[in-house]
Parts: C-alpha cells; structure tokens; sequence
C-alpha cells in the first residue's frame, strides 16, 4: 500500500500541493492556524478536492492549532465533531482499519502554553498512550516521541513526547507518522522502527517540504 504523509499545513490549500497520487492519504494534524470553524470548513473542501486521488480516501487526526475539534467535542462529543469532516476519516485517539492495516491516530502533545489537546506529562498522558492497542501497525500523532525528529531551534533541544518514546518501545510498529515541530521534517529509523516527520511548513509557516511517500 502506498502511503502519501503530510501535517502542519496551517491552511495551505491541499489541492496546490501538488500531492502525488497513492492508496491512502494522511494527514496528522495542524491542518489549520487558529481552529475557526471556517478554517475547518476551509480544510474540508479542499479535502474534497484530493480525495479522488486516494484509493482507501484520507485519514485525519487534529493537532494543537485545531482548536475547533477540542472546543467543540465539549458539547457535542468526540463522534459528533469527527463527523465536521465529510472527505476525509477524522479520528481523534481511535483505531481505523484500512485494507486490513490498523491506524491509531491521535493529536495528544506534551503541554506547551495551553494549545489544544494538550496535556501535561505525567500519569494521564502515559494512560493516553496506553490506550494504543498492541496490533497498532500504523501509529499517526500529531507530535512526535522525545528523541525522534524533534528538535526545535533557536536552542536545539528535544520537545517530543517521553510518555510516547516509552510507548512506542513496546509496539511492533511497521511506521509512526507525526509533525508537529517544523523544524525536523525528515525520516529516520530508530529502535528497529521507522519514523516521519511529514510537516509542510517550516518554522516562519512557509510551504518548506514535500509530501512524504511511503510503500507498506
């Protein structure tokens, strides 16, 4: 199956990314800069746009600038805000099977000056992570594990998830797919395990990077 990855592409029109055709399209959050509701109606129509492309469609989950999903899930549920999105398959810390591969997508990250979805490490992100079921083959977040294409100038330090980098360790992973730190685009292989980072935008939120294509 061939994977198109992208993330933080902060209202970037979809249809001018010039995304390479493939079986399944993923996007693992930012799609916006504030979280409007127009912003995701925005995001919404250009999904229509690509969907077409994509034999199994387009999965998305919500990151930290996506405030819509946070917001909004408060009063009508995480099921009724995953439904805003008609072209795609919006799926906040759930499992989706797609062509008998199992995707866990979620936008949890490390706390950092109150962002959506944010959480402050401890207890409750290591049991966030813990909902990741064992037969994960693909996992997509928003951000990344600590030490995993997650560096961040000006100063150059590691902002990944520590609760997620010891989660990870103990899944059979055939690929984690994140964004979340402009700055890291790239792939790696780490721990016996492959990683993307698949951000569009770079740090001053300029179309920086291509789409990441990736066969499993």
């Amino acid at each position: 199956m061939k994977l198109v990855c992208i993330s933080d592409t902060h209202n970037f029109p979809l249809s001018k990314l010039d995304l390479p055709e493939g079986d399944l399209l993923i996007h693992a959050g930012d799609a916006t800069r504030k979280g409007s509701e127009g912003e995701v109606n925005a995001f919404n129509r250009e999904l229509g746009l690509v969907k077409h492309r994509y034999t199994h469609g387009i999965v998305f989950t919500p990151g930290n600038h996506d405030w819509y999903f946070e917001k909004k899930a408060r009063y009508v549920g995480v099921g009724g805000v995953e439904a805003k999105i008609t072209n795609a398959r919006c799926l906040i810390h759930k499992t989706v099977v797609v062509d008998g591969l199992r995707i866990f997508m979620s936008p949890y990250t490390p706390w950092f000056n109150n962002w959506a979805f944010n959480v402050k490490p401890g207890p409750l992100m290591k049991k966030l992570w813990s909902d990741i079921p064992h037969d994960t083959d693909v996992l997509v977040t928003h951000g990344p594990p600590l030490g995993v294409l997650d560096i961040v100038p000006p100063d150059y330090r590691r902002k990944g998830c520590e609760a997620l980098t010891e989660a990870v360790k103990k899944l059979n992973l055939k690929l984690h797919v994140f964004g979340h730190i402009h700055a890291s685009y790239g792939m790696v292989e780490k721990w016996s395990r492959y990683f993307i980072n698949c951000c569009i935008m770079d740090e001053s939120y300029h179309r920086a990077n291509a789409p990441v294509e990736w066969e499993i």
